[in-house]
């Protein structure tokens, strides 16, 4: 039997309460470029909203009229962020991170497949240590005895720091609660 991966990822957007991708994916490393079969299944643990701080892009060829936010200025608004368990039936490179940005549902702290200036605005104002990318569990059988082990690894503690700082976020403990139930 093969080993079970699951995974606790914090993303961009509302996500279903279950979905999948299995959109294959290309070894960028591989000269041929070859896309292969790739799966992961994804059920959503919680949503919350924050504030972000952002500068204002405007769209090409629009002029800027009177009493609007001129380039560069920033400008506030709401993100709706999801806390989602990925599974991972098959092991490609970066394979959740590549999904969930085909999906718009960007990791957040992604820096090769994130949004840079949402990365730079949760970290000034929610100090984003790092990708919130966790690996949470894994189940396999023991390679002697054939018996079943199943290992859960807590919510990383600056991960859960940063969490704390979000308004309406989960608690680092109910995330664990959730993936050690199958909640």
């Amino acid at each position: 039997d093969s080993a079970e991966k699951e995974y606790v990822v914090v993303c961009r957007g509302r996500t279903e309460s279950v979905f999948e991708s299995r959109r294959p994916l290309s070894d960028k490393y591989s000269k041929a470029r070859t896309s292969r079969e790739a799966h992961t299944s994804f059920r959503t643990l919680a949503h919350f909203d924050i504030e972000i701080e952002e500068p204002f892009i405007p769209s090409r060829g629009v002029p800027e009229a009177e009493g609007v936010i001129l380039e560069g200025e920033a400008f506030r608004r709401n993100l709706t962020v999801s806390v989602v368990s990925a599974t991972l039936h098959t092991g490609r490179t970066h394979q959740i991170r590549r999904h969930l940005q085909n999906l718009a549902h960007h990791p957040l702290g992604d820096t090769s497949y994130g949004k840079g200036r949402i990365n730079d605005s949760l970290r000034a104002s929610y100090g984003l240590p790092r990708l919130c990318l966790h690996a949470a569990r894994m189940a396999f059988a023991h390679p002697l005895t054939g018996e079943r082990l199943e290992l859960h690894e807590p919510f990383p503690t600056d991960l859960a720091a940063f969490l704390r700082t979000c308004p309406d976020a989960p608690p680092a403990d109910d995330i664990d609660r959730m993936i050690r139930s199958g909640e």
